[in-house]
């Protein structure tokens, strides 16, 4: 379970904004790996306290995390954090030029040397299909701020929140260092018929009234196909199907997941009076079938008796 930012950086709820990179410069050169070479643990607690400092110096990101507390908000690395980020574009990611070379005095002294500071890194957002996200594809985009056009490969299985990281594709060092980063943040748009949790798909799926007393086949949708469900005779609303290898891929391995179909008993509209007539008396000695019906009423008259 993660830690609280606050308590990370060491800092109580109401710190400023110069408190706040205080508490991190004091963190940073404490537990940089270039003091504690070899040392795991420091390095771990370096990135901690500089993912702590990414969110609660936004203003918004603060506001969302003081609100919903981790689930509130995303890191500028995706999923996983600062884990799988290099530690000197943790520096330049959150404080730019600026103070890049005030950290590293201070943890090498004036005369240490050190690389020339990279540029800052960027980021753009990418919309893609549902399915375009579960198959992958190529697209090309416009870098920000420029007129070039580069060439990206989607992996299949993406999906919102996740980042493509290009290299070299960012702002230029203003000190002769390398570029920055580009990082691409995928969004995927709202499909027709699916929601998607992890590598599974859900769909709700309408059936007429005759169709679940007597049973039917439907036609149901996939991300390629349309397949047909089977509804068995006296289906209940909120019946839940599970289509076997139908749903969405990731980016973790090749499995697929699964097909989850809900149906949802739909009742006529606009009926005549002689429809209306007939089911009256289709029904009309059929009270002790409707069990959830009875069982509701006997509660309420256990209660209110």
């Amino acid at each position: 379970m993660k830690r609280d930012y606050y308590e990370i950086l060491g800092v109580d709820r109401s710190a400023t904004g110069p408190e706040l990179k205080k508490a991190f410069k004091r963190l940073a050169i404490k537990y940089h790996p270039d003091k504690n070479p070899g040392n795991k643990e420091a390095e771990d607690k370096f990135k901690e306290a500089a993912e702590a400092y990414e969110v609660l110096s936004d203003q918004q990101k603060r506001t969302a995390y003081d609100q919903f507390g981790h689930q509130g908000v995303n890191s500028n690395f995706g999923h996983q954090g600062f884990q799988d980020v290099n530690i000197n574009d943790i520096f330049n990611n959150i404080f730019g030029d600026e103070i890049f070379g005030d950290i590293f005095g201070d943890i090498f002294g004036a005369g240490g040397r050190r690389r020339p500071p990279r540029g800052r890194n960027i980021q753009m957002s990418l919309e893609l299909s549902l399915e375009e996200a579960v198959f992958g594809k190529d697209v090309e985009i416009r870098l920000p701020n420029s007129s070039k056009k580069v060439s990206v490969n989607i992996p299949a299985g993406v999906d919102t929140g996740n980042k493509i990281r290009l290299s070299g594709e960012g702002e230029p060092s203003q000190y002769g260092g390398e570029h920055g980063d580009l990082f691409i943040v995928i969004n995927v748009v709202k499909h027709d018929f699916f929601e998607r949790e992890g590598n599974h798909l859900y769909l709700e799926a309408p059936i007429r009234i005759d169709q679940a007393i007597l049973g039917d086949e439907i036609e149901i949708p996939t991300l390629t196909k349309k397949v047909l469900l089977k509804i068995p005779p006296e289906t209940q609303t909120g019946k839940i199907f599970k289509l076997k290898d139908l749903g969405a891929g990731s980016l973790r391995g090749k499995v697929s997941g699964d097909l989850y179909v809900r149906v949802v008993v739909e009742t006529p509209e606009k009926l005549s009076s002689k429809q209306k007539k007939s089911i009256q008396e289709a029904f009309q000695d059929s009270e002790n079938n409707f069990h959830e019906s009875a069982s509701f009423k006997s509660k309420i008259n256990k209660k209110f008796k």
